[in-house]
């Protein structure tokens, strides 16, 4: 049996894409160890494979960094794995360097383009950091995996290696939960900078007071959007959750009669976005709201199952979500399409691309 290290820099309770690929791994008989950090409000882990959470010093920032891939790089050299499996720039260095010196085969899991996040796009020297770790770490990697073809024709292009991609889709499940009695748009994921969230809470002004948002999520600019939710008086028809596990998600999904992923045009990481959101809102089988964006806009369009916004203005965004709210025949009409999508969409038809990659890389 092949002992395979997963290794990413979150504290593993809301990784749902982790946690699949490793439930995938072990269940295809490796043996798995997802490594990351625990955090003072971390909760319990309880997986079918073995986990291993550091206690740092540092939270964020250089020092995190520093810290985490020195402690990444002991783990790694004092434990034999047989294949390295690092989850974005900020773990690849550790794997990369302890794999080639025990002439182990390594796979870069890219979640994002990193060099062209927003919080690193418009820093040039943060920037240029992470650009010579990937030049240095990414050519020497034995496959890439990705999660949208946009960014895999990036790595294609710079490195001339064939990168795979594979969607950050939910497993398929049938809703267990009623739909809102009252309209429900939903908001899950990351609340941080340039994903839209502001621009939303400010358009339930342009909406009819019956209109509710959910907010599932927490992130770097949560006090933000809660102290405007304040502002604007709209405290009893937006309501912050904060973090959700992602097991129990779906029961707040379901209930949504939209969705949305509005993510801005910030870098190309998050113009090549294609968010695990966007396709949790597919399998339970609601409209969706998605930002003009070219992999977004290729789900939407191919499958016909929502509106793509023109721009961020407030009442603009009001004006896509009064059409996926009440219009009835545009509800039918992509109701009919969500069934197709969610038939094809799901986990247990993206894994086999996974299990194939591995299965290609040198023993």
């Amino acid at each position: 049996m092949k002992k395979v290290i997963v290794t990413v820099t979150n504290d593993l309770v809301a990784d749902n894409r982790m946690h699949k690929v490793c439930e995938t791994l072990a269940d295809n008989n490796y043996s798995v160890t997802l490594v990351g950090r625990k955090l003072p409000y971390s909760q319990p882990v309880h997986r079918k494979y073995k986990t291993h959470r550091f206690k740092l010093l540092f939270k964020k920032g250089p020092l995190f960094y520093a810290e985490y891939n020195i402690r990444l790089f002991l783990f790694l050299l004092l434990h034999r794995f047989d294949i390295y499996f690092a989850v974005d720039l900020d773990t690849i260095l550790p794997n990369v360097m302890v794999a080639k010196m025990k002439n182990k085969p390594v796979v870069y899991d890219a979640h994002e383009y990193f060099p062209e996040v927003p919080e690193v796009v418009n820093r040039k020297k943060i920037k240029k950091i992470w650009e010579a770790i990937e030049n240095f770490a990414v050519p020497k990697v034995d496959a890439v995996i990705t999660v949208s073809q946009g960014i895999a024709d990036i790595f294609n292009q710079k490195y001339n290696v064939e990168a795979t991609v594979v969607r950050n889709v939910p497993k398929s499940y049938a809703c267990k939960t009623q739909k809102s009695k009252k309209p429900l748009i939903i908001y899950q994921g990351s609340v941080n900078v340039h994903r839209g969230v502001e621009y939303l809470v400010q358009s339930m002004k342009y909406l009819p007071d019956e209109v509710i948002l959910w907010i599932i999520g927490t992130g770097d600019i949560f006090d933000v959007v809660e102290s405007l939710v304040e502002i604007e008086n709209l405290e009893s028809r937006v309501k912050l959750f904060g973090r959700v596990p992602f097991e129990e998600l779906p029961k707040y999904t379901c209930q949504a009669w939209v969705g949305v992923s509005i993510e801005e045009n910030v870098g190309e990481s998050y113009r090549l976005a294609l968010p695990n959101k966007l396709f949790d809102y597919i399998q339970a089988e609601i409209p969706v709201l998605v930002s003009d964006l070219p992999e977004m806009r290729k789900i939407v369009e191919h499958y016909q199952i929502g509106e793509i916004l023109p721009n961020h203005q407030p009442h603009i965004i009001a004006e896509s979500l009064k059409t996926l709210l009440f219009d009835l025949g545009k509800r039918k009409y992509i109701a009919d399409h969500l069934a197709k999508a969610k038939r094809e969409l799901h986990w247990e038809n993206e894994q086999k691309i996974l299990l194939k990659t591995l299965s290609r890389i040198r023993k």
